[in-house]
């Protein structure tokens, strides 16, 4: 048997009336901290004070790098290669040029410079150089047989490329050499006509193999089914 109950009928609540009321007060009780007493200053200090607080905030300035601190220091690291001295170059040399410096090592013009003289390759022989090592005549700085290479130094002192200590790197006659060679070696460059397309990938040559074998199973003959032996007696 199953009983059921009836809920009671909700009745509302009288209006009364509302009041405030306000919150406790949680510094009722307590002290207050005293203050630190201020410390006698004399009056030196209060006026130092005052005026560095009235005084514009300046970054602080970095430390001077390089250049900047040392003006001098890329002339200082330049090499005379005439007397091998430090701060000058070779035309403000004190000791004076060397006869010959101003004109075609190869043609003895005056027209001209070395870099830019118009004579064959097989014939620019520096025959009338002047070498500022030795101050000898027929040959230049990177061809004298007394050259230091302390004083022109490399990487490790010597040629990368064929180990002489006469020339750098990039002066290095057997590399001119090779790398003429390359230039003038033909490049072969592979053609391709309108109606052929790119290289297939390894995935379109796997679905073709497929497709041949599957042909080739097609065109093969049949072989004619085995008729049943029938024996009689």
């Amino acid at each position: 048997m199953v009983r059921i109950a009836r809920r009671a009928p909700k009745k509302p609540l009288d209006a009364g009336g509302f009041t405030v009321q306000p919150l406790p007060n949680r510094n009722e009780g307590r002290t207050a901290r005293p203050k630190p007493a201020p410390i006698p200053l004399s009056a030196a200090a209060r006026a130092h004070g005052l005026q560095k607080h009235l005084q514009p905030h300046r970054p602080v300035p970095y430390p001077a790098i390089g250049s900047q601190a040392d003006p001098l220091r890329k002339l200082r690291a330049i090499k005379c290669h005439i007397c091998r001295q430090f701060g000058h170059v070779t035309d403000n040399c004190p000791q004076g040029k060397p006869l010959g410096v101003q004109h075609c090592h190869h043609c003895r013009s005056m027209s001209h410079t070395t870099r830019i003289c118009p004579l064959p390759a097989s014939e620019k022989t520096y025959k009338f150089g002047v070498c500022t090592e030795c101050q000898g005549h027929g040959h230049i700085a990177d061809q004298c047989p007394n050259r230091n290479p302390d004083d022109h130094p490399t990487q490790d002192g010597v040629c990368q490329f064929c180990g002489s200590n006469y020339h750098v790197l990039r002066k290095c006659p057997e590399r001119l050499k090779e790398l003429k060679k390359m230039d003038d070696k033909p490049i072969t460059l592979g053609k391709i006509t309108a109606d052929q397309g790119g290289d297939d990938d390894d995935v379109f040559l796997e679905m073709r193999h497929k497709d041949i074998e599957r042909l080739r199973h097609k065109t093969q003959p049949k072989t004619a089914p085995k008729k049943a032996k029938v024996v009689t007696f």
